[in-house]
């Protein structure tokens, strides 16, 4: 369940439309807490997005988002697809 959600919050990143880091990342906050809510009692998803709210913590939009598919596990190659 961790997995998934951390793909969820890495993915819902890729789409965030923001025209600063500070609202990128109030919007991963929300994506985050969203995804947390639907299932308020497992650990290792909230875990999971706690990890990546970190990972993405005080970056820019791009090296954010760069170091969320890379956290999940996709490179870049995979993000010039998106």
């Amino acid at each position: 369940m961790g997995i998934a959600a951390a793909y969820g919050l890495a993915l819902g990143a890729q789409e965030i439309e923001a025209n600063s880091s500070q609202e990128f990342h109030e919007k991963l906050g929300q994506i985050s807490r969203e995804i947390g809510a639907t299932r308020p009692t497992a650990i290792n998803l909230h875990r999971a997005l706690r990890r990546l709210e970190a990972v993405a913590q005080g970056k820019k939009i791009p090296e954010a988002n760069q170091a969320l598919l890379e956290e999940v596990g996709l490179g870049k190659s995979w993000q010039r697809q998106l």
